[in-house]
């Protein structure tokens, strides 16, 4: 839950800095606060998916060893997310990166957990065949 909380603290951040701009006349900051964490993760998302972009762009030859070789992602794997549907990436990512449990995915993205199991098997299935070698004909 570490990016949901960099998410959150970056939206109260935003708002305090906002805070003067704040109509004092409105009954429910709540509006206000869910307008800018929208705005928040928008931008998040837009960043995640430049980044997944550049990494499917990214060519073999230019990687190099060391710590920055280390945080990249293979550029086949990166196309194939790319790929997926914005569902199911969200599973696979909670799932793999965040190592969320099933129950934890579907508290998270607000989903039955059976979804967040059909999400993840269609998911791994999708990225199995992309990322397959390819055999050569004989």
């Amino acid at each position: 839950m570490v990016l949901a909380d960099d998410l959150a603290s970056e939206v109260f951040l935003t708002a305090f800095r906002r805070r003067a701009s704040y109509d004092l006349g409105r009954e429910n900051a709540r509006p206000w606060l869910l307008g800018i964490a929208v705005n928040v993760v928008r931008d998040h998302r837009r960043s995640e998916l430049r980044r997944l972009a550049a990494y499917a762009r990214a060519v073999d030859g230019d990687r190099a060893d060391g710590p920055a070789a280390a945080d990249r992602l293979d550029p086949a794997l990166a196309n194939a997310l790319l790929c997926l549907s914005e569902g199911d990436r969200h599973v696979v990512l909670l799932f793999a990166w965040a190592q969320l449990t099933y129950e934890e995915i579907a508290e998270a993205l607000e989903v039955p957990i059976g979804t967040v199991r059909s999400r993840l098997s269609r998911a791994r299935a999708t990225l199995r065949e992309s990322l397959a070698p390819v055999e050569e004909c004989l």
